[in-house]
Order: structure tokens, then C-alpha cells, then sequence
């Protein structure tokens, strides 16, 4: 049986394939300025990118104030994008990770810390279950910020973005095996933060 982000990785990618074929079509109109186009390239890619700077910076407030600063950028640099390099996803991504980074950054400075390196009313059954989900979501969001940054990037560009461990590397301007390295590390290091948080 597959696991949830396995599911959630699938059908974000058959959204995204849908989608792609019109995104250079889009891009050209707000290169002329068109509002509409722009507006649906972020109704398009919107949660993707908040997914991606929430999993990065792990503050609700400061993944939405950096996503729609890489919206900004997207409607004043969109002729950056080359779409014989890639898809207009990744270029996005790109740019989500970068300014991840740099409030990351830009924290760590303020406060003097260094960055690491790699850095419902319902049945009673129904409220046990929304509990527990809740508290495997605790858990999983408690392990996922154990990572350091790099970890946590490409656990989000995989199975938050659904993207290809190919694509992924892209993003992380990475050669793919040692993005898949980084993966595997992130995934081992993951699987060894929720056994001890069950084992407690």
C-alpha cells in the first residue's frame, strides 16, 4: 500500500502535467503586462510554493511573505524564465528556495545563530481520529524540522511539489546522484526522528 506522500507526490504531478502546457503561453502574456495571466499562474502554483517555504523556514507568516515576494519577481523578471532549460515549475522553485535561503540567512544574522551547513464537533471515534491524525501530523512536522535545510528541501520538492528526483536536483542546483544521496539521507534521518518520537 502506498504511503501518503507517495499518493499526494502522484497527484500533484498529473496536475502538473495538465498544467505546464499552457504555462509558457501565460508567461509570454505577462510579459505584456497581462494581470489575468499572471493571476493564473498563482492560482496555479500558489500552495506549491508556500508548501516548498513552509517546509524551508517552518513559520506559516514568513512562507507566505516570501512566496509572494517570488511572485513579485515573477511578474518583473519573467523573461528570465528560458523554457528550452526547463519547466516554468522549476524555474518557480528556484526561486522559492533562494529566498527561503536568504530569510534563512538573513534570520541567523539578526539573532546571531549560524546556519547549518546542509542544513469539528463529531462522534467520538471520529474525535479520537482527528486527534490522532493530528498528532501524527505533530510528529511529522516535529521530525521534519530536525532535518537541516538542505534535508528538508528535498523532502519537500519530492513529495510536497511532486517533482522528479531529476527536476528536484535541478532546483537544488545539484548533480541528481548526489541529490538522490541527499534524499536517502534525509529519508533515513527522518524514518530514525519518528521511531524515537513513537519509542517516547
Amino acid at each position: 500500500m502506498p504511503n501518503a506522500l507517495e499518493v499526494i507526490a502522484r497527484l500533484l504531478r498529473s496536475r502538473d502535467d495538465r498544467s505546464e502546457d499552457n504555462d509558457a503561453t501565460l508567461v509570454k502574456a505577462v510579459l505584456h503586462g497581462e494581470r489575468t495571466a499572471f493571476d493564473q499562474l498563482v492560482i496555479r502554483y500558489h500552495e506549491l510554493a508556500y508548501g516548498l517555504a513552509y517546509r524551508m523556514v517552518q513559520q506559516p507568516e514568513l512562507a507566505e511573505d516570501i512566496v509572494q515576494d517570488c511572485f513579485v519577481k515573477v511578474w518583473q523578471q519573467a523573461g528570465q524564465w528560458q523554457p528550452e532549460q526547463g519547466k516554468f515549475s522549476t524555474w518557480l522553485y528556484q526561486i522559492v528556495r533562494h529566498q527561503s535561503l536568504d530569510e534563512l540567512r538573513s534570520a541567523a544574522h539578526r539573532y546571531n545563530e549560524p546556519l547549518a551547513a546542509e542544513d469539528e464537533l463529531a462522534a467520538p471515534q471520529q474525535i479520537e481520529a482527528v486527534f490522532e491524525h493530528q498528532q501524527q501530523q505533530a510528529q511529522f512536522q516535529q521530525a521534519l524540522s530536525q532535518l537541516n535545510i538542505d534535508q528538508r528541501t528535498a523532502i519537500a520538492l519530492v513529495y510536497q511539489t511532486g517533482l522528479s528526483n531529476k527536476v528536484a536536483a535541478q532546483v537544488m542546483d545539484l548533480q541528481l546522484k548526489a541529490f538522490e544521496s541527499l534524499l536517502g539521507r534525509a529519508k533515513f534521518r527522518l524514518k530514525q526522528q519518528l521511531g524515537e518520537s513513537n519509542e517516547r
